[in-house]
Order: structure tokens, then sequence, then C-alpha cells
């Protein structure tokens, strides 16, 4: 079901002059979008601080989706790669009992 829903949509990215990365890209873009908005519904339940935090992550996300439709920005992948694999080796390394206050 997904593959007619994608050529559609790369079809009307292409329209648009879009292709490849920057499709995928903008596909990421607006699916974090979605995902953020459902996540601000549960948040503001929880706090208002996780609505505020959503409503920040969304406008950023559709900033840079927009950037990216203009050609203002595009996706470096091999960078993106990079950046998350040293951000989860900080995170694997990193002293979380010290931060938390656990004894143990």
């Amino acid at each position: 079901m997904t593959d007619p829903i994608r050529a559609t949509l790369e079809t009307a990215f292409t329209a648009f002059g879009i292709e490849g990365v920057s499709v995928m890209g903008l596909l990421a873009l607006l699916v974090t979008v979605s995902y953020v908005h459902k996540a601000s519904k549960a948040g503001s339940l929880v706090a208002g601080v996780a609505s505020t935090a959503a409503h920040d992550a969304k406008v950023v996300a559709l900033t840079l989706a927009g950037l990216l439709v203009v050609g203002v920005v595009s996706l470096n992948v091999g960078r993106g790669r990079e950046l998350v694999s040293m951000a989860i080796e900080r995170a694997l390394s990193f002293d979380w009992t010290s931060l938390l206050g656990v004894v143990g």
C-alpha cells in the first residue's frame, strides 16, 4: 500500500523539482511533524512544558522542510549518520548514575 502512495508523492515532488534524497528528507520531516503533533496532544495532558517543546520541534521541522523545498538547505546523509553515531556513542559512555544520583 505504501508503494502507490510513495509513487504518487514522488511524482508530485518531481513536478516541483524535488528529487532523490530531498524527497526522503522532506518525507522524514513531515513524518516528524506528524509524530510531534501526536506527542503534543499527549504532552499537554502531562505537562505544559512538553507541549511547548513539541510546538518548538514542529516549528523547526516545518521550517527545515520549507527551506529544503525552496533549495536553501540540502541534506548530507553521511554527516547525519556520523552525528547520530557520535550521539549514541556519547550516550552509552556517559555515567548516568552520577547524574541521577543512584547509589549502586
